[in-house]
């Protein structure tokens, strides 16, 4: 409608409020957007000896469940036809049905080594599919104080139905185009934050997400006041579910990396970016991931109190996909190597007081594909990000605790990169800042 008054010469858009009153109250809309989601469940379970004798027992566990999905997604009329600048919708909705069994069941072999065995089998109406996901697990004790574990398990994961039927929008997202200021000699920092025409929609043909998982590790008691875990993982994925932001779809783009499958990125005649479609989630192929994590925990007391310490580490050595040809892009930006807790507490009668700092790795800042030599390049580099959490409990009545804490103690902002959207990784980092808080807890 702008469009079509500035064409009679009835609005300026370089002059809008010269614009007679009756023009732009014609122009103006009311939109809206309406969202209603119901969810329906039974579940039922029991657990009994499925044998007994006088030298050992079998217990087991069963359930079901059954669930009923209904949900719509429905914006104004004038939205729908496109007709409101900077963001659109259509209409969305769907229902379906899903329905479980699982069993588990636990037997001792001998005192000191036991086994886990537990299945699972899961439909879903839409989309039309099943899955049978089974696991075991042991647990060996060959001497005190120490335990050794694992475990191997398959997994199913269906996608939501606001992925399969969500309403397609259209918005103008925030991105940097990395790409074109390359090849215009601008450098990343001079490179302008822009809006860019941007379509997402929702995919009816989406498969479910399978899943195998590994791990392996131990726990072992030194004494009566120091232990430690350690346990490696591995996982992986097939079909894995996945949406992509603008931001993210430039910088495959500028590492040499294939789009998704859905999605692209329309260019001019210039190389400037004219719309990009973003596309729904889409189903990604293969993503491998494994890595390890360790735990230590000191505490004793003392006549003044009890002190204690704890350390917590979880390491990723590799995440490859096929979005990525299989890299691994560990160090990557948004993929740090490790995640760190260090904590010491200390408690005496009915007060206690926590102190933990929490540590996430540094990584590169951009990667990108050497114009002239094709060799792949990480670049620049964003900085670890430490942050301090304080709580302090005073137990104020029998059963009754007074909890007083403040989260990102010293007002830590979230490490900056100019090659995310928004400065920063949300997804790794909280920008929330320093969050103060008051908790009562009562137990009866």
């Amino acid at each position: 409608m702008a469009i079509d008054y500035a064409r009679q010469g009835l609005y300026d858009v370089l002059d809008p409020l010269s614009t007679d009153a009756d023009i732009l109250n014609a122009m103006k809309v009311t939109i809206s957007r309406e969202s209603e989601f119901k969810y329906v469940e039974a579940i039922a379970d029991a657990s009994f000896e499925l044998f007994s004798n006088n030298r050992f027992s079998v217990p087991i566990f069963v359930g079901a469940e059954w669930h009923r999905d209904e949900f719509f997604d429905i914006y104004d009329s004038q939205s729908i036809a496109g007709q409101v600048g900077g963001s659109a919708g259509g209409e969305g909705g769907g229902d379906r049905e899903s329905s479980s069994i699982f069993a588990e069941t636990s037997l001792d072999i001998a005192d000191n080594f036991n086994l886990d065995f537990a299945i699972r089998y899961d439909y879903y109406s839409e989309p039309s599919v099943s899955s049978t996901s089974p696991k075991v697990s042991f647990r060996y004790e060959p001497t005190s104080g120490l335990v050794l574990r694992g475990s191997y398990g398959l997994g199913f994961r269906a996608p939501t139905l606001d992925d399969l039927y969500g309403a397609d929008t259209e918005s103008a997202e925030y991105a940097r185009d990395f790409v074109a200021c390359e090849n215009s000699g601008l450098t990343d920092e001079n490179c302008p934050l822009l809006q860019y025409t941007t379509t997402f929609s929702s995919n009816a043909s989406l498969d479910p997400e399978d899943s195998k998982a590994f791990t392996l590790g131990m726990a072992y008691q030194f004494n009566d006041t120091a232990s430690m875990t350690l346990d490696f993982w591995s996982i992986s994925l097939s079909n894995v579910n996945s949406g992509f932001s603008v931001q993210q779809l430039i910088n495959l783009e500028r590492s040499g990396d294939s789009l998704p499958s859905g999605t692209e990125i329309i260019r001019d005649g210039g190389g400037r970016i004219d719309e990009v479609i973003a596309g729904s989630a889409v189903n990604v192929a293969e993503l491998e991931t494994e890595g390890f994590d360790f735990n230590f925990r000191w505490s004793n007391d003392y006549e003044l109190g009890t002190l204690g310490a704890n350390l917590q580490l979880g390491y990723t050595s590799s995440y490859e996909s096929s979005v990525n040809n299989f890299r691994n892009v560990i160090g990557e930006p948004g993929f740090p190597k490790f995640r760190s807790m260090v904590g010491l507490d200390y408690s005496v009668s009915d007060f206690s007081v926590a102190w933990n700092i929490n540590v996430i790795d540094g990584t590169y800042s951009s990667t990108s594909v050497d114009t002239n030599t094709g060799e792949f390049v990480k670049q620049g580099h964003v900085s670890s990000w430490v942050t301090h959490d304080l709580q302090v409990k005073y137990n104020i009545i029998d059963d009754g605790e007074l909890v007083l804490g403040v989260r990102n103690l010293l007002d830590k902002s979230p490490a900056l990169n100019i090659n995310e959207s928004g400065g920063y990784n949300d997804s790794l980092y909280d920008a929330a800042g320093r969050v103060p808080y008051v908790t009562f807890r009562k137990s009866f």
